[in-house]
Formats: structure tokens, sequence, C-alpha cells
């Protein structure tokens, strides 16, 4: 398993949740497929991730997807420690 493997389980198991909204599991989608096609630097990767998912506009998601999108992040961050 990459050193991306926990976020990627993370992100699967978002893109899995029915309670989850369709526009965050699509974002879940995209930003798998950026961390596997990751290359060389897995820090400008962390960035582009984290970048991406700032872009979900939190304001309309609900407070459990949030949760579950900074638990991600806190993973992301910890990876590059």
């Amino acid at each position: 398993m990459t050193q991306f493997g926990p976020v990627i389980e993370a992100l699967e198991f978002i893109k899995e949740d029915p309670i989850i909204l369709k526009k965050v599991k699509e974002k879940a989608d995209h930003v798998i497929t950026l961390l596997k096609e990751s290359a060389q630097d897995p820090e400008f990767t962390i960035d582009k991730v984290l970048r991406e998912l700032e872009e979900l506009d939190s304001s309309e998601i609900p407070s459990y997807d949030r949760t579950q999108l900074w638990d991600i992040i806190s993973l992301l961050e910890s990876s590059t420690a």
C-alpha cells in the first residue's frame, strides 16, 4: 500500500456511504485518482489534493460530511510529517 493508503481507504468509505452528498462523493473520487496517479513529489500531490477539497463550499455541506472531510485532511497533513 502506498503512503496515501489510509487516505484512499477513507475516501473509498466516503464514496460508499449513502448519507454523503453526491458532490462530495464525486470530489472524493477525483481526489482518489489524483492520489493514485501521484508523481514522485508527494508534497505537491498533497497540496493539490488539499486545494481540491477546499473547493467544496462548506456552507452547503452537512456537518457529518464536513467531519469526514476534516478527518481526511488530517490524514493528509500527518502523512507529510
